[in-house]
């Protein structure tokens, strides 16, 4: 038998990944223990500077390939009479399905963050009212005499 020896440290960085999990969740303990790791590991390895990033082989990802534009979009299709699209001559066409109006949609706003509210106007003691209303007062009279 022989005894093994902690590192120095060991507890209190235990109780800081404790404390980390019960403040911001696992999700964040995980990942600081990932960089300890990770500085722990850079620090074995004296030579390497941490600031460099290591070089891979770049991986290209393949576009899919895009439709093609057809030749008579979905919501063109009432409007003709055979639902085919060549020449469009005249006759094709439902003119009944053709108004003089205009369907505008309902514009909808952008999803963004609420704006945060006006900040609140200072409460002005008895005697700061008091004099507001008082040099307000006499700023009238003064534009009433030009």
């Amino acid at each position: 038998m022989t005894f093994q020896f902690l590192g120095e440290g060991k507890w209190s960085k235990e109780a800081d990944i404790i404390k980390l999990k019960s403040q911001f969740g696992e999700a964040q303990a995980r990942e600081r223990k990932d960089k300890e790791a990770w500085l722990a590991k850079a620090k074995a390895k004296p030579d390497l500077n941490p600031n460099l990033i290591e070089v891979t082989e770049r991986v290209i990802i393949k576009e899919k390939a895009r439709d093609l534009i057809p030749e008579i979009e979905w919501w063109d299709v009432p409007l003709l009479e055979f639902g085919a699209c060549g020449d469009i001559a005249e006759g094709e066409l439902k003119m009944a399905k053709i108004t003089i109006y205009v369907e505008h949609p309902l514009p909808i706003e952008p999803p963004a963050e609420a704006a945060p509210p006006p900040p609140q106007p200072l409460k002005l003691t008895k005697t700061e009212q008091k004099k507001l209303r008082t040099q307000q007062r006499l700023a009238r009279e003064k534009d009433g005499q030009k």
